[in-house]
């Protein structure tokens, strides 16, 4: 008697589009990491449309200062608790960019008993070049070179960010605009660009200097770019918080 032929079960439709959904997120991520580790050229203006190379990317970078280096004394000020006006021009920006915010291979401070930690982007071990500021269109444009731990070797990965600033009661906020890792448009996409944003300052928030500068940022009263400096108005120190008073105890 001849044995009975298999039947074969149709495929159904589900797994069809489970595999289509992953094929498509699969090659995204692919074409993403490609863009992101893209070459970068750097320079001080953006050539002219006629000549610029077909997909390459730019980075325009800021005023790099010269001459005095006037940004300590309006450091001192600030420190010092100074009230009023403070104009900083692209090169104080710089200048005390490159003197105070080195992030190197500086590690995550750690609770008590712990070792300290070596900072990291999403997990990853990595490493960020002091942030280079340009004011222009009247906005604020940061930029900064990524060294990201990656299988089979680092990598490096320009960052660009650029937004408007304005005064909270915390300190200052950057709303993010257009946003490229390399030359992948991270911006596109507003969570994830805030995301990678707070990833990305989060290699520098273990510096002396977050720690020195940021309480009396919330001092700043507003903040406005105009012709290409910025602008910021410092307000008093606020009043001590009183600690609420505890009721009797029974």
């Amino acid at each position: 008697m001849a044995p009975k032929k298999k039947e074969e079960r149709p495929v159904g439709l589900t797994p069809v589009i489970v595999l289509a959904v992953l094929a498509v997120v699969l090659g995204a991520a692919l074409a993403f990491a490609s863009l992101a580790t893209e070459n970068v050229r750097e320079v001080n203006a953006l050539p002219p449309e006629d000549e610029r190379e077909p997909g390459q990317a730019y980075w325009v970078k800021g005023d790099p200062g010269t001459g005095m280096q006037r940004w300590r004394t309006v450091r001192s000020g600030i420190l010092a608790g100074f009230e009023g006006e403070v104009v900083l021009s692209e090169g104080d920006i710089n200048q005390w960019s490159r003197a105070q915010v080195t992030q190197g291979t500086g590690a995550v401070p750690a609770g008590d008993g712990e070792e300290a930690r070596p900072p990291t982007l999403f997990g990853l071990r990595a490493s960020a070049t002091a942030p280079d500021f340009r004011v222009a269109d009247g906005r604020l444009h940061v930029g900064t070179t990524l060294n990201v731990g990656l299988p089979g070797g680092d990598r490096r990965m320009v960052y660009q960010v650029s937004g408007t600033v304005r005064a909270t009661g915390d300190g200052l906020r950057f709303d993010h605009g257009e946003s490229l890792l390399g030359r992948a448009p991270v911006g596109y996409l507003p969570v994830l660009s805030s995301l990678f944003a707070r990833e990305v300052q989060g290699l520098f928030t273990a510096l002396e200097e977050a720690g020195e500068i940021g309480p009396h940022l919330r001092r700043i009263e507003s903040v406005e770019i105009e012709d290409g400096e910025l602008v910021l108005v410092f307000g008093p120190e606020p009043p001590p918080v009183e600690p609420a008073d505890e009721p009797p105890e029974p």
